[in-house]
């Protein structure tokens, strides 16, 4: 399945060679202009990656990506700007980024960080699929262990019935010899 990334810049230029460079080396790409629409698009789909422009039209940057790792904490953000500083570095640190990028970017770099951030998300998924899976045999084999407890709890439950059961049997028996005996002894001449 092809990764999902998001690119979210107000200039048409970035949008359009951002897409088509990610298409190429088989990402499936939502380019959005606004934050208005990236927002809609981060409400209804998941992303595993996103290229995020800090300084968009109609807002901050940062504050969408802090938005978008509420929705979904595991997605690799990429902040970008043509304006870099020390504030913007830092906030961009703060949210947790997984890079940050100065335009003008190339297209080798732009394609190294996807495929990086693309394996580091699929190292990521994995990690929790393994923790999953050794939740999920964690709890069948403590259900396993239960099942198998009460089975021995019934088996032995069982061989205690059969004991009961013989030794009653057996008392039965010796009371019934206790008694014959003790009858020939009171008889006269027995």
């Amino acid at each position: 399945m092809n990764s999902r990334c998001l690119v979210v810049d107000d200039e048409h230029s970035i949008r359009i060679s951002f897409k088509s460079i990610l298409e190429d080396v088989g990402f499936t790409v939502f380019a959005m202009s606004t934050f208005e629409e990236a927002m809609k698009a981060i409400n209804t789909l998941s992303f595993d990656l996103a290229f995020i422009d800090i300084y968009l039209l109609d807002d901050y940057g940062i504050l969408l990506a802090k938005k978008l790792k509420k929705v979904n904490p595991d997605t690799l953000i990429i902040m970008m700007t043509g304006y870099p500083s020390k504030t913007v570095l830092q906030e961009t640190l703060d949210i947790h980024a997984y890079e940050y990028l100065q335009k003008p970017i190339s297209s080798e770099l732009l394609i190294q960080v996807a495929k990086r951030a693309k394996e580091r998300k699929e190292m990521i998924d994995e990690k929790k699929r393994i923790a999953t899976e050794q939740r999920y045999n964690s709890f069948e084999h403590v259900v396993k262990q239960y099942i198998d407890s009460r089975a021995v709890d019934t088996v032995l439950e069982d061989q205690m019935q059969l004991l009961r059961t013989d030794m009653s049997s057996r008392l039965s028996r010796i009371q019934k010899t206790l008694r014959s005996a003790i009858s020939h002894i009171r008889e006269p001449g027995g």
